[in-house]
């Protein structure tokens, strides 16, 4: 089986992964996009093989055309091995955006494939053939288990790491605290050993794979009670010369990281109100307090946004959608959402403490369901 093989099933591999991994209906028309990106993705792979191939091919001819004619080469660029100078990045999909200095060695030679998504922004690049790197930043609301994914939060997924290193399946050769923009953290080393599909948490839309044979570096870093934990993640294969340089790299990512906000709304947010705080919610929005009769007490609410529709539903204590209220348009740019009848909302604080504040008055009179739904929506403090 030749490289470019491996390349498409490989990726074809992580596609069926992902399909196999997501458990949350409402996110199948995000599922859907993301898969179309990266058939997407494995086209460019070929296309760009098929260059290498191209290239090489051309570069035997332009060898033999040097010896007859100087100079023909005298424009080509020297080649040089020095490391780029490190770049700034914001986040631009990512839930938890963010804005960070790159390493460098993401930067060397052709430029990374990068995937984005509200659950993760991963960056793939080989810079030859035997040095390769990824990079990711990856929110992670669970990890697998025998037959479904399993909610954790950042001491679950650090004993989720922990376990898999003492069932010998990677090999932890450290383990220490640290702190990411003021976020209490734990830093993993790692010596991965085989791949193991799914390993690294599932996020809203997928879940990430560990890579066999790789120096590794895993940091769980603890986004506040109640938020799903932020797992950056690097590796490099054991034959990379620049395995050190490429640790001290990973530090100043890590020393520049900083967390900016909420972004991205896509996918499912909860919320615990008393019938009080209900009532009040309900009575702010000019309905009447019946309404919140067989809501419960505590009201455990969930709304879950997908490709524009928001839908908000009561639910019980495993967190199961009980009694689906409505579905509410919706559409989003930075920091803000605008619902259906034109209610402008603005999105505040962290996905570990968000509320939606009405900006604006709704254009339109909704149905009462809508009215409902929105109002609760209104009257939550929502957390990821």
């Amino acid at each position: 089986m030749n490289e470019l093989e491996h390349a498409v099933i490989a990726t074809l591999r992580a596609d069926a992964q992902e399909a196999a991994m997501s458990t949350d209906t409402f996110r199948e028309a995000e599922t859907l996009d993301d898969r179309l990106d990266r058939i997407d993705h494995v086209t460019r792979v070929r296309r760009t093989v098929v260059g290498v191939v191209a290239i090489a091919a051309a570069a035997a001819v332009a060898v033999a055309a040097v010896a007859l004619w100087p100079n023909l080469n005298r424009n080509a660029a020297p080649a040089t091995t020095s490391p780029r100078p490190s770049a700034s990045y914001t986040s631009a999909f990512f839930v938890d955006p963010f804005t960070a200095t790159l390493p460098g060695w993401l930067l060397e030679g052709t430029a990374p494939r990068v995937y984005q998504s509200s659950s993760y922004q991963f960056w793939n690049h080989c810079a030859t053939d035997a040095e390769c790197g990824a990079l990711s930043v990856s929110w992670v609301s669970g990890v697998t288990s025998a037959s479904s994914v399993v909610a954790v939060d950042k001491q679950g997924l650090v004993g989720h790491l922990t376990a898999l290193g003492a069932s010998g399946k990677i090999r932890i050769t450290s383990s220490a605290p640290m702190t990411v923009d003021g976020h209490a953290a734990t830093d993993l080393r790692v010596q991965t050993i085989d791949d193991l599909n799914g390993a690294l948490g599932c996020g809203s839309v997928a879940c990430q794979d560990i890579s066999g044979g790789s120096l590794a570096r895993y940091v769980v870093i603890d986004m506040g009670p109640g938020a799903a934990p932020v797992l950056v993640w690097a590796d490099a294969p054991t034959s990379n010369a620049r395995a050190t340089d490429w640790m001290g790299q990973l530090d100043t990512f890590l020393r520049s990281l900083r967390f900016t906000g909420v972004g991205a709304v896509e996918g499912r947010w909860t919320a615990t109100l008393t019938a009080e705080q209900a009532r009040a919610a309900v009575g702010a929005a000019g309905l009447s307090q019946d309404r919140v009769a067989g809501l419960g007490d505590p009201v455990r609410l969930s709304v879950t946004f997908s490709s524009g529709f928001a839908l908000v539903s009561v639910v019980g204590q495993d967190g199961s959608v009980v009694t689906p209220i409505a579905n509410l348009p919706y559409r989003t740019t930075p920091g803000h959402v605008s619902l259906g009848d034109g209610q402008p909302l603005t999105i505040t604080g962290g996905p570990s403490s968000t509320r939606f504040v009405a900006t604006g008055p709704a254009t339109s009179t909704p149905s009462s369901q809508a009215q409902l739904a929105a109002a609760l929506l209104l009257g939550a403090t929502w957390a990821r």
